[in-house]
């Protein structure tokens, strides 16, 4: 900010700039610098000077502090739409502009997007008559932009003549002066923000420095919200999947249950803890697949070999690992296992035992069995027909 002051000298001029708020003290620590007197000020009184110069670093220090206020809004998780129409207004304000926007880019940047606008009574809206435009309709704008460079039109006769299409459009708006102000993240430019008015307007350093300022921290602002609700997303994404995977994993009809590196049983669901005659996983105690009574060295090679995944049928004893465990369950069960290799982050950190109990299975068959032996036994003595045929391959005998 520049403004006048007395000295031995006379009036100078000087340029100031704010650093920081002194929070244990009373004031702010910032530089002065000398500078020539502004062209249009020289000869005016040093009253005069002051009231001018007062009025414009008055709306500054006004809108500064109500976007600071917006933006410990923003961050403390306000509506991002209300907190950046509302900062906009202030620039509005803090610029005396036309509109103040905020475009983003599409991922191939082929057209832009206005999301956000503010616009004073009297204007075209931007949003309402021009949404979405796409980069062959206004190329030299584009180029500006995405090339990070600011795109900054102080009289609309002074366009380059590269910019037919921005020309036109402009002047349908009824514009005569923009600037706008390139946004950036870690992939480049995402979008840009800025003002315009439909006065001609020499924009100097210091407007372009303030605009600057306000549109890095707004963008940094909006990126990092946006970083913020997509990691509540993920992890809201990930706790819903997780329970969904526990429920399935609960209540699937297969024996399932998970191991650590040593053997212990962390976890089961309903299925494996009915098939081994189990409460909950608590009542195995210091339970270890490696000590387990029905497992042969021959079924624990194949269980923590090198392999991915290992297949094994058990005939198993619920007696046997008593009083490690005690099986509500009495005699044996014929049981074909899977076991599958958990990793976490590439390295192995338990395994997965799925259990699947062949013994209804085999009664099942032994009776139909049973049944066949008997029939063709009666069959050879008795004057009845037989036969047996497999209706899918016509093969069987009579």
């Amino acid at each position: 900010h520049v403004i006048p002051l007395k000295s031995e000298r006379g009036i100078i001029w000087v340029k100031t700039h704010f650093l920081s708020y002194v929070k244990s003290g009373d004031g702010t620590f910032g530089s002065m610098q000398v500078v020539p007197a502004p062209e249009a000020d020289r000869g005016v009184s040093y009253g005069n000077m002051r009231k001018k110069s007062a009025g414009r670093g008055n709306d500054i220090v006004t809108e500064i502090g109500t976007i600071s206020v917006l933006l410990s809004q923003f961050m403390s998780g306000e509506d991002e739409s209300v907190v950046i129409n509302s900062i906009l207004n202030s620039i509005l304000e803090l610029f005396n502009a036309g509109n103040a926007y905020l475009f983003e880019f599409s991922a191939d940047k082929s057209y832009r997007e206005c999301k956000y606008e503010v616009v004073r009574e009297g204007y075209r809206s931007i949003m309402k008559s021009d949404k979405i435009i796409h980069r062959a309709d206004l190329p030299y704008g584009f180029e500006k932009i995405l090339s990070g460079q600011p795109f900054i039109i102080n009289a609309l006769s002074t366009l380059s003549s590269d910019a037919g299409k921005e020309y036109a459009l402009f002047k349908a708006y009824g514009l005569q002066s923009l600037m706008s102000i390139p946004l950036f993240n870690t992939k480049g430019v995402w979008g840009y923000m800025g003002v315009c008015t439909a006065d001609n307007i020499n924009w100097n350093n210091e407007d372009y420095s303030w605009l600057v300022t306000l549109s890095n921290i707004i963008g940094l602002c909006i990126e990092f919200n946006r970083a913020k609700e997509e990691s509540k997303k993920t992890f809201h994404d990930k706790i819903k999947s997780e329970s969904r995977f526990s429920y399935i994993f609960k209540n699937i009809p297969i024996g399932e249950g998970i191991y650590d590196i040593n053997g212990a049983l962390r976890e089961a669901n309903n299925a494996f803890l009915k098939i081994f005659g189990l409460k909950n996983v608590k009542d195995l105690g210091k339970y270890s697949l490696l000590h387990d009574g029905n497992l042969t060295e021959e079924i624990k090679s194949k269980l923590f070999n090198d392999n991915d995944i290992s297949d094994f049928s058990v005939e198993y004893r619920f007696g046997m690992n008593a009083p490690i465990y005690v099986s509500e369950r009495h005699g044996t069960a014929n049981i074909n296992f899977r076991r599958v290799k958990l990793y976490d982050e590439g390295v192995l950190s338990g395994y997965l035992l799925i259990a699947i109990e062949e013994t209804d299975h085999l009664m099942a068959m032994n009776k139909v069995k049973d049944f066949e032996d008997f029939f063709s036994l009666i069959s050879d003595y008795a004057k009845i027909g037989y036969a047996k045929m497999d209706l899918l391959n016509y093969e069987g005998y009579a």
